[in-house]
């Protein structure tokens, strides 16, 4: 009988949340990292100089854009976005102790990191030298210039290049790529809006709780943040990263388990079991029991799990 009750409940929840999913609000920001191909070359080139004659320049950056065509954009966009990339520079390698990028020697005309503003259908992507681990950011114009979407692109795009120090991308390792780009775009730009996409990214991991990690993307910040939130370890993620570079060739899931029991004690299965339970028993499936405040609603639809603090 009690099977029987836990298979209505679950086919229940199917039907409750194929109703709802359509009402969930529009808070995606479309990441180019989503179009590339391991086995092709480089898919997103650097524009040159001709493309884009104008730089902004900073301790660390290169900012480069045009100011007519397709892909005009203005001196004061270009600072804006040179200023949030120090910033992010100053918050994940300075404070956080991420990798920083490896130089690219003269590409883009010197050795600090280069961020290109262009037309895009994205609103952002952080590409490759093919096949090193050089890297480098390619913002639209359209949403690029210090508006609220334009930083947290950046914060996520600026993950995704020190990303590419620990590691080549693979289309396996996407679920983790994503999935820290976006934990760490709300580290580094704690504001309403990056949270508000960050939670509209997550929800897809509390509406469809039988949803594996390797099927998921950006929404696999929650589970890197439960992680954090569950043994209190600010440095889990970025060690894992660590792990990750060390061990080239492991999977990501093996990496992180080893990881999590290095520093925990703490079996991935155990992990990944507390955390299918968290998922399910929230919002609409709250019961009395599993978890306080599990039916809180934050916006319609969206909700917070008790142990998470944003």
């Amino acid at each position: 009988m009690r099977n029987r009750t836990i298979y209505l409940c679950l086919h229940f929840t199917i039907l409750f949340v194929s109703n709802l999913v359509a009402q969930i609000p529009d808070t995606s920001m479309t990441c180019g990292l989503e179009d590339l191909d391991t086995t092709a070359t480089t898919q997103y080139p650097r524009p040159d100089s001709s493309q884009l004659p104008y730089k902004v320049s900073t301790n660390h950056f290169v900012v480069h854009y045009a100011t007519s065509g397709l892909d005009s954009f203005s001196l004061a966009g270009a600072q804006n976005v040179a200023t949030m990339a120090e910033s992010c520079w100053a918050r994940q390698i300075g404070r956080m102790d991420w990798l920083a990028p490896i130089p690219d020697g003269i590409s883009g005309g010197d050795n600090r990191y280069d961020i290109y503003v262009e037309k895009l259908a994205v609103a952002g992507v952080t590409e490759h030298d093919y096949p090193t681990h050089r890297s480098y950011i390619l913002l639209a114009n359209k949403f690029a210039g210090g508006s609220d979407r334009s930083n947290a692109t950046l914060a996520h795009e600026f993950n995704h290049s020190s990303q590419w120090t620990y590691a080549l991308f693979r289309e396996a390792d996407r679920w983790i790529w994503e999935g820290t780009a976006d934990y760490m775009m709300k580290e580094v730009l704690p504001t309403p809006f990056a949270i508000g996409i960050y939670k509209g990214h997550a929800s897809g991991m509390l509406f469809f709780p039988n949803k594996s990690l390797t099927q998921g993307t950006d929404d696999n910040a929650f589970f890197l943040q439960y992680l954090r939130e569950r043994w209190n370890d600010t440095g889990l993620v970025r060690s894992t990263w660590q792990r990750f570079k060390d061990n080239d060739g492991d999977f990501p899931l093996t990496v992180l388990g080893n990881e999590l029991f290095f520093r925990h004690a703490v079996t991935l299965d155990s992990a990944l079991a507390e955390y299918a339970i968290w998922r399910l028993f929230t919002n609409f499936r709250a019961d009395s029991y599993h978890f306080q405040d599990a039916s809180t609603g934050i916006v319609p639809f969206l909700v917070e799990f008790p142990a998470i603090v944003f």
